[in-house]
């Protein structure tokens, strides 16, 4: 088969540039127990990448708490927003991987299950906004990862190719996602085990590893590997 050459990067933004799942898990964890609800590790596993809505449905559904939807994503949103305020900052490594492909030529989207005002939120002390041509937010789309509409909708706005892009990722539903978008993926450890993130391309423990056996074996520019 012939190799498609990169020309699109799409990273997932918390647990990969942004070091805010910590004070998403937690603001979580407080509502659910205002619920009666204890989370489970494995339920809170399968939280990463998943659309705020679809969690909170899931986790009432399954322990049958009736429950109002809307209240609970905003008691969410606020303990989230007082949990982290002056405390997100970027994964080592990752400020200088989107300085070099951005360099290169690459073309560069997000694309994130959390809401706009949350993504705006988690953007703006990393001084992100503009880096990327476009942002994919749980907003945009229907569906929460392991579907792959959001990496789909992102391709799509970039005009490229589906198969020609890289998604980074952090946890199994992300991976899932890009994996069915017809993306390569690179998973980072900052959220879950290695062991979790097999499907992935290539799984590393920070995005100042080598990439390059995904990011250069399969770009025109293999003589400098990033």
């Amino acid at each position: 088969m012939d190799e498609v050459a990169i020309s699109a990067v799409i990273f997932d933004l918390d647990g990969v540039i942004v070091d805010s799942e910590p004070y998403s898990m937690q603001a979580l964890v407080d509502v659910l127990r205002e619920h009666g609800i204890e989370p489970s590790a494995e339920e809170l596993r399968r939280s990463y990448g998943r659309k705020i809505r679809d969690d909170f449905m899931d986790y009432f559904a399954r322990h049958g708490v009736a429950a109002d939807l809307d209240t609970a994503i905003s008691r969410k949103h606020a303990r989230y927003y007082e949990l982290a305020a002056g405390r997100l900052k970027p994964f080592p490594g990752v400020m200088p991987l989107i300085d070099r492909l951005r360099q290169r030529g690459y073309r560069l989207a997000l694309a994130s299950s959390g809401d706009r005002r949350k993504v705006a939120f988690s953007m703006q002390p990393l001084c992100l906004n503009g880096v990327f041509e476009t942002v994919v937010t749980g907003d945009d789309v229907s569906h929460s990862k392991p579907h792959p509409e959001i990496y789909l909708t992102a391709a799509q706005r970039l005009g490229v190719n589906p198969a020609a892009c890289v998604a980074i990722e952090d946890a199994p539903n992300g991976v899932q996602a890009a994996k069915r978008a017809g993306m390569r993926c690179i998973a980072v450890t900052n959220s879950v085990p290695r062991a979790q993130l097999q499907e992935a391309d290539l799984v590393v423990e920070s995005l100042s590893d080598d990439l390059s056996p995904v990011l250069a074996l399969y770009t025109l520019d293999v003589e400098s590997p990033l």
